[in-house]
């Protein structure tokens, strides 16, 4: 039997899982609903090692995670997932699979994907935007990740998108109000005022229609978020912009976010001598995930 890596994305509604060979070509893959508690994550995580090595060789095994994350595979934080704040996941992982195991923040694993065989594998420095239910990310300076000084870096969804009230800052934040869910689905239900809930999908499809709630909604979203974007690329000059996450499928979101950045560049009478990267959407979307973390496992 051929050695394989198992390559598994925890989310906080999903986990999904895939074996990989080390040229990064998944041969199967799955998902499964991710359990409320943190003894019952692991447990999952053991069966979908155990199915895989039934009949691979499994040499490793790369986890991407919610949360802030160590170099050792210890988790700081746990997004969602609170059983797992302050706690050794690759060491308690280790000790029940019995063969290497590393675990990386998500979207790191999501960088690593597109570096490794992605629309960035020819970049040294790019930055990976993650927008989804809220905004993260990933810096890759010099061909490596860029961690920062306590494993935060790329944190972007904690950047100020508006003035920050003084009683309740994090509403000013960019994932309070540039993601799909705050940007899209909570911007509208407010505007609207009826009580009616949709989806960030159909937000965008009203838009297309013409209601001009949903039109207003739809273009404060490209603003804030090229607003950011070009915070980002004016402080770390990046080849190439990488949007990830449940919006980069959007073709006119890439689209109306690169023209607004470039609009804000074209009348900076500063900016005139400066290049600016490209900004496109990631070449995998939700396979990222269990694509960089088995190239986590594969690099050590």
């Amino acid at each position: 039997m051929s050695q394989k890596i198992v390559g598994i994305d925890i989310g906080g509604t999903q986990i999904k899982y895939g074996c990989l060979d080390e040229t990064g070509t998944i041969f199967s893959k799955g998902v499964i609903d991710t359990p409320k508690k943190g003894e019952e994550i692991l447990d999952a995580l053991v069966t979908i090692f155990e199915g895989y090595n039934q009949d691979h060789d499994v040499k490793a095994v790369g986890i991407s995670a919610p949360g802030i994350i160590n170099n050792e595979g210890y988790l700081i934080t746990g997004g969602a997932i609170y059983d797992f704040y302050d706690f050794d996941l690759r060491a308690e992982m280790m000790r029940r699979v019995g063969v290497e195991v590393f675990v990386e923040n998500d979207a790191n694993c999501a960088l690593y994907a597109e570096k490794w065989i992605g629309i960035a594998k020819k970049c040294s420095n790019f930055i990976l935007v993650v927008i989804g239910t809220g905004v993260g990310g990933a810096i890759m300076i010099h061909d490596k990740l860029y961690r920062g000084a306590h494993f935060s870096s790329g944190e972007f969804g904690f950047m100020f998108a508006k003035n920050p009230k003084d009683t309740d800052a994090r509403r000013s934040s960019w994932s309070l109000v540039g993601s799909v869910q705050s940007g899209i689905v909570d911007a509208y239900k407010t505007l609207k005022n009826d009580g009616e809930v949709v989806s960030g999908l159909e937000v965008y499809n009203r838009a297309l229609q013409g209601d001009s709630i949903a039109k207003q909604v739809m273009d404060d979203l490209y603003t804030t978020c090229a607003q950011q974007i070009y915070n980002l690329i004016v402080s770390f000059d990046p080849e190439l912009v990488v949007i990830s996450g449940a919006i980069s499928g959007n073709k006119e979101f890439i689209q109306k976010v690169n023209q607004k950045v470039n609009d804000m560049k074209n009348t900076h009478q500063d900016m005139g001598n400066i290049v600016f990267p490209e900004i496109v959407a990631s070449q995998y979307l939700n396979d990222s995930g269990i694509i960089g973390a088995a190239y986590n496992a594969i690099k050590q």
